[in-house]
């Protein structure tokens, strides 16, 4: 019960955060889809929207040599490039 009353309060103050960052999307996703059991859960509707959200984010995000920067327009880095990856992995993208 403590354990899943932490994962509730993190799932809450990540439906929240307003993101700044590649990494932010990403590991709103990764948490999201690999980590919390959100299915019949009482924000589920909240945290659909969300994923459908930050996936448009991760994609429009991406620069034209396939990278992601820390930003949308900053240069290409290998760190949120992982990270992105590794999202949209979780997404069921391969």
């Amino acid at each position: 019960p403590k354990y899943r009353a932490a994962l509730d309060e993190k799932a809450t103050k990540l439906l929240t955060l307003k993101p700044r960052w590649t990494d932010d999307y990403a590991n709103r996703v990764i948490f999201f889809r690999d980590v919390f059991p959100y299915a019949a859960h009482e924000l589920e509707a909240k945290i659909l929207s969300s994923l459908r959200a930050d996936e448009l984010e991760l994609r429009a995000w991406q620069q034209a040599a396939g990278c992601w920067g820390f930003e949308k327009t900053t240069d290409c880095d290998p760190a949120p490039t992982a990270l992105a990856i590794t999202a949209l992995s979780a997404l069921g993208f391969d």
